[in-house]
């Protein structure tokens, strides 16, 4: 009989068809950080962009509102047409000025575990 513990620990891993984890198997916080060391990159992007539009626009104001959204739907757009991955730096930028200053009303956080994930690509 599996326990309530194995659930917890494989119900994703199960719903997108990756292998059953071990028991005890937990990665060392070195191995995630030697894995994820390539996120050092990503974020560079990010706030070089960030910097690149101080210059631009001007320091961010809470008196000019901006359509974040739109604008990540169509970075996002521009990246499926032409593979340039600034446009996703783009897009992740516009993610975080929106959660800075939320253009809708009524937003909040609530942590989640849903079943709305990212498929493998076979």
């Amino acid at each position: 009989m599996r326990t309530k513990e194995w659930y917890k620990e494989n119900r994703w891993r199960l719903a997108h068809g990756l292998p059953e984890r071990k028991p005890g198997l937990a990665p060392y916080i070195g191995e995630l950080q030697e894995q994820l060391a390539w996120m050092d990159k990503w974020f560079q992007y990010m706030r070089n962009r960030i910097i690149m539009g101080r210059f631009r626009y001007g320091p961010f104001s809470n008196k000019v509102k901006y359509d974040y959204i739109s604008a990540i739907k169509k970075k996002i757009e521009l990246y499926e047409k032409s593979g340039n991955l600034e446009n996703l730096v783009d897009a992740a930028n516009y993610c975080l000025l929106e959660l800075k200053k939320p253009t809708r009303e009524g937003v909040y956080f609530e942590a989640q575990d849903d079943s709305e994930h990212a498929k493998i690509i076979p």
